[in-house]
């Protein structure tokens, strides 16, 4: 077996020990990246920050467990919590944990424009939950009383605490029997993926290019993309403020990193030399380097897919011969809370952009992925709402030689008064067609009372009354190539 096979092999079977997970990263020896698993681009880079900075401030040993969800310590939006394992696979129990497993969990948000993150829910800093196999009681019961903190807090803690030592236990004996926990095979692993890298991204052509791109919110993206023979840069000199659409600057490089490989459309080994191959100059205050207390949720829901509909125009520019139509990204997020407790959170999945080889797929966000999709008999079940339909939206993709992925549409029948909340985004500016194809359908939400119908505008808030009638839209996704048409007229 040659030396890269070697390194390959153990890099899957790190990658299957966070095959559980929604989203994950281990570090091994040097707090250095051994594999990422990813549910949205932003966590690329985000989850080996928040193990970093577990480690730093409070070095867990193994079999403890640390407690984030705060963006500016390695979290991303308030709503997914994310857990640090300390690990030793030899040693157990005994010491400091020479690995750390990180693992993400999505829970339901709290929607609505704020002023600050602090309004957007808990924020909790790296917090010591497990400590020599015992649950830190104490300062456990400071989070599960806080008023803003996270429906049965306690219960999703300790269960997922409980996942995380049971899977370990489970891959322990494994890991130690392949015998890649040790130093020399991770050493290994990390030179020889460096060199697959390097060659994936000198294949790339060489070239600059710059432009600015607005945001619904009058915000704008200002980048500068070069990439030399070995190197990406991306540079946001320029960039505004948003009142909406702000990410830290972990999820900046992480936008930046998975829209580059997305684009190259390369399976890359995601260790701690991905990094080496990328640079970002984020401004201080920016939309894309945003300080605290700046809010959040939105920029890490719906920014960050913008910003990567935008990362891949910059590499069409410098590859030409590589074009996408843009995709579908709003997450058409709203919830309910209904008067007597209930609160019903939904996404709808938009539609891909089209190719020059293919169209876009129907109801697929390309650069996250959702856990919190109710089915339809547990929406039912457990909410004052009825599912009046669930479908493709047809012909919301944008027409052309390759048609952009459709949209999606749902709608709900109100049982009970609630106060309804929703943000959106691209309602305004469509997901742009390509080579000739034409925009898509943007996002739309409407209410049917029994009065009327009416368009509901981009984010906000409203009272809803039994029998009203909510009907989500999202966004299909452009179209590429001139549609046949418009080859006939031509």
């Amino acid at each position: 077996m040659t030396k890269r096979h070697q390194a390959l092999t153990d890099y899957r079977i790190w990658q299957r020990f966070l095959s559980p997970f929604h989203s994950a990263a281990l570090l091994g020896h040097d707090q250095q990246v051994l594999a990422i698993k990813y549910s949205s681009l932003i966590d690329i880079a985000t989850l080996p920050e928040a193990a970093q900075t577990a480690q730093k401030y409070l070095n867990p040993k193994d079999g403890d467990i640390v407690l984030l969800n705060d963006p500016f310590s390695g979290g991303t939006s308030l709503s997914h919590l994310t857990f640090i394992a300390g690990i030793n696979f030899k040693k157990r129990g005994q010491g400091g944990a020479d690995h750390l497993l990180a693992v993400r969990i999505p829970l339901k948000p709290r929607l609505g424009q704020f002023q600050s993150i602090e309004d957007e829910g808990l924020r909790i800093p790296p917090t010591p939950i497990i400590v020599d196999g015992e649950l830190n009681t104490a300062l456990f019961d400071i989070l599960a009383v806080h008023p803003m903190a996270p429906m049965n807090i306690r219960m999703i803690v300790e269960r997922n605490c409980q996942m995380i030592r049971d899977h370990i236990e489970q891959l322990r004996a494994q890991i130690l029997d392949k015998g890649i926990y040790s130093v020399e095979r991770e050493k290994l692993l990390l030179e020889e993926s460096g060199k697959v890298i390097a060659k994936a991204v000198e294949e790339f052509p060489v070239g600059r290019t710059q432009n600015k791109y607005p945001l619904e919110d009058g915000s704008v993206i200002s980048m500068e993309t070069r990439h030399h023979h070995n190197r990406f840069e991306f540079d946001f000199s320029g960039t505004t403020k948003s009142d909406c659409f702000s990410l830290t600057d972990h999820a900046t490089l992480s936008v930046c990193l998975g829209a580059t490989l997305a684009y190259m459309e390369k399976e890359l080994p995601l260790t701690s030399r991905i990094f080496d191959f990328f640079d970002v100059t984020a401004p201080a205050d920016s939309l894309v380097n945003a300080s605290y207390p700046t809010p959040l949720h939105y920029g890490m829901t719906d920014g960050f897919a913008l910003l990567a509909n935008a990362v891949t125009l910059q590499l069409e520019a410098i590859n030409p011969e590589s074009q996408v139509a843009a995709s579908g990204v709003s997450q058409c997020a709203f919830d309910i809370q209904f008067e007597n407790g209930p609160h019903f959170y939904e996404t709808l999945a938009a539609g891909s952009g089209a190719t020059l080889m293919s169209p876009g797929v129907p109801g697929l966000n390309i650069w996250q992925r959702s856990s919190l999709r109710p089915s339809v008999e547990l929406i039912e079940g457990m909410y004052p709402l009825k599912v009046k339909s669930f479908s493709i939206r047809p012909n919301s993709g944008g027409a052309g030689d390759r048609a952009g992925g459709d949209g999606t549409m749902k709608s709900f029948e109100v049982l009970q008064s609630g106060k309804l909340r929703w943000m959106l985004s691209q309602t305004e500016h469509r997901p742009q067609g390509k080579a000739g194809g034409r925009d898509a359908q943007p996002a739309e939400l409407y209410l049917r009372t029994a009065d009327q119908k009416i368009k509901l505008s981009g984010s906000g808030h409203q009272d809803v009354q039994p029998g009203d009638v909510l009907i989500i839209h999202s966004p299909g996704g452009g179209g590429f190539g001139r549609p046949e048409t418009d080859k006939d007229n031509f």
